[in-house]
């Protein structure tokens, strides 16, 4: 048969297009692959068994098994996270921070994507040098894709992205439900996205399954795409199983699937969907089960897969603005994974464009994080990769191999935002290093939460310190690390506060209390470029807290210090006796000063944490306390969410006296020691600290059930500064986690009123959990500790009742007021009488009265005056008819108090 004759029974169709299908290929298979659209339920046998067609494949479009993650459940100053408010945790985990370090990308690195459609509008979408059309479609899902890649990061809107300077060439592929283009169209972009010049790796977040009628094209596609010299970066799934997908299965590509992100293993989020319902996904961090603690769910796992990325309720852009009307969702999906992984490649290619696909695959796989220590993962052995990949030791290990570079830097870092450079200029408060954490039970390898260390005669406390290689030089095994504690302080020096050479007397025993010692030293393992290694502590011997209750009575925590002790490593910059100083300066030290206030009602709660508050000097020094809440727009701040009181011991109070008692944005509590923080910030000024003075301060937090709502974490600072220079002297740091609770209300009874000299008791309503009741008389004394209060108020007075939560702290408070009448008619006497009646009256403080005498059952009405500093007046009522008779005591014109007299 000719193909004048094939050509004739295709124009006997009702034919919508015949095409081409992979125009630029050059396998010579691909060039020809033809689509021919029919129209539905067209006769189809005389095509498909003309001798012409080696091969027909029969599509229904129906838009299965391709897209991952179609329907979405869901820093530069954009790191912050624009629907929770907190920091991106996806970013966190791989440490794109510190990856940024050492390259943001190049714009000269093209990334292909190959996807639906992207929004050329949307606010943060990054640098697109191309779209190559190869279909137009509807479908949001590119653009959620790419801004993991590359979203616009620094402009103070959305989202920030790992490969914010990379450059991506999008082809615009697949199709709606509507057209009748297949899916091949994907196939097709990854092609000519393999061609084009200067695109070294595609991301492919879509799959085709084994069966699919177009596997042998994609097979020979992704021949060519080697051939090119193009890395692919695919999904492996969304199936919850062990199949394997195309083209994540092959095995030149690298295959991603999912961990969580969002939370520490164990713990729940808040989030939920656009219409309020809870998110499924645990997000578990660095758990590829979707609900780790039921073993359910999950993505695609196999043997096939390379390594894991965050996946589980990441942020995207997104141009469904109906649905999320500030253009960005959270997803779930190896969709939303590969990207991650997608721009780590673009970020390798950036600092060596001669790397091979094989070489980038390489460093990706061997520098991810184990996570198969997690006992949620070890069900997958073998199916989820080499771990989860880390950025920075990626970067670092391919930069190390362009420009290698002398010399051992072994590192912690003072915060979430310090990039182990010396000194550190970006951490404001350097007390706050994560890279030291405490836990009670020994999984800090599961866990980083840091939590107050617990006494116990038979139990260790376990802590944990991160060491980082920041540097091209696997170091040898043979560094020290020294740990310190030291109770915490804010004015803390090196070395008198942290070596055991510090004591104070005890008050009440005298005996002198130690205040700070070595916990231990440890080796540090080899650690390679970039890599990162927790070494625990095993702390036997921590300091019983009741050697400490005389000097404040108060929970009183610790803080620690960290120092890597090697010659391989010296101090950049010479010690000095600030601690302040030193962590700064030098990445060799990190500080924790923690104190983990945790509010909850069904426990009995620690609500408050002590300090010290110190001059190690030999002279008089000036300092003041500056008092900070950390805020976050839209939240109700802790000085509104509840009473935050500082409670200055005598030495200390005495101290700030000295200096003026001068104070900024504090209210006055109901003790003379305390007083109540009323603003995001609040200063202590002038405190006159005597020379080798010590003294405390207890910081509680009292949340108002009137203020309640659904926030759960709050942190404040207390930081002491010189006076002098405003210099940072040291600091503490309180990390406040309150826990849902059931509400309750004080209620202190109606208002009363009584007559002068008279008594009257006043009641709370009892609450449903034990509780403290306190009556507060208008000047803020306290009267009475107790339900009942009886009272003989001489004039008007309203009482405050507080009510405290014994168990967390949570307080409410009520008035009531009573009324005083200062004017009475006392007595009528005789009553009845038939001729003289005495009415005995009080009415001392009225400048001018008078008697009403009114009957009820005549026309009388007479008035009579009298002197109000008199007690007696003799009224005649002998012409009187007989009758009842209001006689009523008239003040300044108002009437005040009346009786009944009878005439006989």
């Amino acid at each position: 048969m000719s193909n004048n004759n094939f050509a004739t029974k295709l124009n006997s169709k009702n034919l919508f297009e015949f095409k081409q299908l992979y125009p630029t290929a050059e396998t010579p298979r691909l060039k020809r692959v033809y689509l021919i659209a029919l129209e539905k339920n067209s006769p189809i046998n005389d095509v498909r068994q003309s001798v012409e067609v080696n091969k027909f494949n029969l599509i229904i479009e129906d838009n299965q098994d391709v897209l991952l993650n179609q329907n979405f459940t869901a820093i530069p100053d954009d790191y912050i996270d624009i629907i929770t408010g907190g920091r991106s945790t996806s970013l966190d985990l791989i440490k794109a921070p510190l990856a940024w370090t050492v390259t943001t990308g190049d714009p000269n690195t093209l990334v292909g994507v190959v996807d639906t459609n992207i929004n050329n509008n949307h606010e943060d979408l990054g640098q697109i040098h191309d779209n190559i059309i190869i279909n137009q479609n509807n479908v949001n899902h590119g653009l959620g894709v790419t801004s993991a890649i590359n979203a616009n990061t620094g402009n103070n809107l959305g989202m920030a992205s790992l490969g914010y300077d990379l450059s991506v060439v999008f082809a615009t592929a697949f199709s709606d439900s509507n057209s009748t283009i297949p899916r091949a169209s994907l196939i097709n972009g990854l092609l000519q996205l393999s061609q084009y010049p200067g695109v070294r790796v595609i991301n492919c977040s879509w799959i085709f399954s084994e069966n699919s009628p177009f596997k042998e094209d994609l097979d020979e596609v992704i021949a060519e795409v080697e051939d090119n010299g193009v890395l692919v970066v695919a999904g492996a799934g969304n199936s919850n199983s062990n199949t394997y997908y195309y083209p994540a299965s092959y095995d030149s590509t690298i295959s991603v699937t999912s961990v969580g992100s969002r939370v520490p293993i164990g713990e729940d989020h808040n989030l939920t969907d656009p219409y309020g319902t809870p998110f499924w996904w645990s997000s578990w961090q660095d758990c590829h089960a979707g609900r780790p603690e039921y073993g359910q769910g999950g993505h695609t796992r196999n043997d096939k897969v390379d390594v894991t990325a965050p996946g589980i309720l990441t942020l995207a852009a997104t141009e469904d603005y109906a649905v999320y009307p500030m253009g960005y969702s959270l997803n779930v999906g190896t969709s939303g994974a590969t990207p991650y992984v997608t721009a780590l490649a673009g970020l390798l290619f950036s600092i060596n464009p001669n790397f091979t696909p094989a070489e980038v695959k390489d460093i990706i796989k061997d520098t991810a994080d184990d996570i198969y220590y997690i006992p949620y993962n070890q069900q997958y052995l073998g199916l989820i990769g080499t771990g989860r990949i880390n950025a920075f030791r990626a970067v670092k290990t391919a930069d190390c191999i362009v420009n290698p570079k002398p010399g051992l830097d072994l590192a912690m870092q003072n915060s979430e935002i310090d990039l182990l450079m010396e000194p550190d200029i970006e951490t404001d408060f350097v007390w706050r290093s994560k890279d030291i954490f405490v836990r009670n039970q020994d999984d800090g390898d599961l866990i980083s939460v840091h939590q107050n260390p617990e006494y116990s005669d038979n139990l260790p406390n376990f802590i944990y310190v991160r060491i980082t290689n920041n540097s091209c030089i696997t170091s040898d095994g043979t560094d020290n690390l020294r740990l310190y504690w030291a109770k915490a302080n804010t004015e803390l020096t090196w070395p008198l506060h942290w070596t055991g050479d510090l004591y104070i007397t005890d008050p009440v025993t005298n005996q002198d209390i130690l205040m700070g010692n070595e916990v231990g030293v440890m080796t540090i393992p080899i650690l390679e470029p970039g890599e990162s290694k927790l070494i625990k502590f095993t702390w036997n011997d921590m300091p019983n807290p009741d050697d400490y209750e005389n000097i404040n009575p108060n929970k009183w925590h610790f803080c620690f210090l960290g120092r890597i002790d090697t010659h391989n490593d010296p101090m950049t910059f010479s010690e000095g006796t600030s601690i302040t100083e030193n962590v700064m300066n030098n990445n060799n030290i990190a500080w924790k000063n923690t104190t983990v206030v945790d509010i909850a009602s069904d426990v009995t709660s620690d609500i408050s944490g002590v300090i010290g508050v110190g001059n190690s000097t030999s002279s008089s020094k000036s300092s003041y306390l500056e008092f900070v809440t950390d805020t976050i727009s839209g939240i109700k701040p802790l000085y509104e969410a509840a009473e935050i009181i500082v409670q200055m011991d005598n030495s200390i109070l005495d101290s700030w006296e000295n200096g003026g008692s001068l104070s900024v944005n504090f209210s006055k509590d109901k003790t003379p020691n305390n007083k109540i923080v009323n603003n995001q910030k609040a200063n202590l000024n002038n405190i006159i600290l005597p020379p080798n003075s010590y003294s405390t301060i207890n910081i509680s937090f009292n949340f108002l059930t009137d203020k309640k709502d659904e926030t759960q974490n709050y942190t404040f600072h207390v930081i002491q500064r010189d006076s002098n220079n405003d210099e940072i002297i040291g600091g503490e740091t309180y990390v406040i986690n309150k826990y849902p609770r059931p509400n309750f209300q004080a209620e202190a009874g109606n208002n009363k009123e009584i007559d002068k000299d008279e008594s009257v008791t006043i009641s709370a309503a009892q609450i449903n959990e034990a509780a403290q009741y306190n009556w507060y008389d208008p000047e803020g004394n306290l009267i009475y500790t107790g339900e009942n209060l009886t009272v003989s108020p001489n004039v008007t007075k309203t009482y405050t009742l507080e009510i405290i939560s014994d168990s967390d702290g949570y307080k409410d408070y009520d008035e009531v007021k009573i009324k005083v009448n200062p004017y009475k008619i006392e007595s009528l006497a005789p009553n009845p009488s038939n001729s003289t009646v005495s009415i005995n009256y009080i009415a001392d403080e009225a400048t001018s009265a008078y008697i009403m005498v009114v009957g009820t059952n005549n026309n009388t009405s007479n008035n009579y005056i009298i002197d109000p500093s008199l007690t007696t007046i003799n009224l005649d009522v002998t012409n009187y008819e007989n009758g009842i008779y209001a006689i009523a005591l008239v003040c300044d014109g108002e009437i005040v108090s009346s009786k009944y007299l009878y005439k006989n």
